[in-house]
C-alpha cells in the first residue's frame, strides 16, 4: 500500500494509513464435540448446515448470546454463502455447457463440410478448390480443410 495524495500535499506515516490486516480462521464442524470457544461460536453462526432456529438455540444456551442482539439475517449468513456458492457453480456449469455445445456445433459443422468436400472430390472427380467453391466455403476457412485433408 502506498500513500497517494489526490488533493493537496500532506504526508502521513505509513502506520496511519496501512491498516489492512487479514485474519484467516478455519471453522470447524459445529456438530463436533472438539469444536469449542470462539471457533464453535463462529462455526455455529456461519454454518450453512444449521437452520436459524438451531443456531439461535445454541447461541442462547451455550454462549448466553441474547437473541435480541442477533439479527435473523446474521443467522442466515452461512446459508447465504452456501447459496451463493451453489448459484455460482450452477452458472459456471451452464456457461461451460453452453460453450461446449457451441464448440461441438462448430466442430460438427467442420466435420460435416470436410465429409462433403471428400464426397465431391471422390464422386465428381473434382479437386479440393472446386469442391470448396461448390460448397461456398469462405476463403478464410479454406486452409483448415486443406490441412485436415492433407492429414488423411
Amino acid at each position: 500500500m502506498a500513500e497517494e495524495n489526490l488533493v493537496g500535499d500532506i504526508h502521513a506515516d505509513k502506520t496511519d494509513y496501512d491498516l489492512l490486516s487479514v485474519v484467516m480462521i478455519g471453522l470447524g464442524d459445529p456438530y463436533n464435540e472438539n469444536c469449542d470457544g470462539l471457533i464453535r461460536f463462529l462455526s455455529v453462526l456461519l454454518s450453512a448446515k444449521m437452520s436459524a432456529e438451531v443456531k439461535k438455540r445454541i447461541l442462547r444456551d451455550e454462549f448466553e448470546c441474547s437473541m435480541i442482539d442477533v439479527d435473523e439475517g446474521v443467522l442466515d449468513m452461512g446459508s447465504l454463502g452456501w447459496a451463493l456458492v451453489k448459484k455460482s457453480m450452477q452458472e459456471g456449469l451452464e456457461q461451460g455447457l453452453e460453450q461446449g455445445l457451441e464448440r461441438g456445433r462448430i466442430e460438427g459443422r467442420s466435420e460435416g463440410l470436410l465429409d462433403f468436400i471428400r464426397n465431391l472430390m471422390e464422386s465428381m472427380g473434382w479437386g479440393i478448390t472446386e469442391a470448396m467453391n461448390a460448397l461456398r466455403i469462405p476463403e478464410d476457412e479454406r486452409q483448415q480443410y486443406i490441412d485436415a485433408l492433407a492429414k488423411v
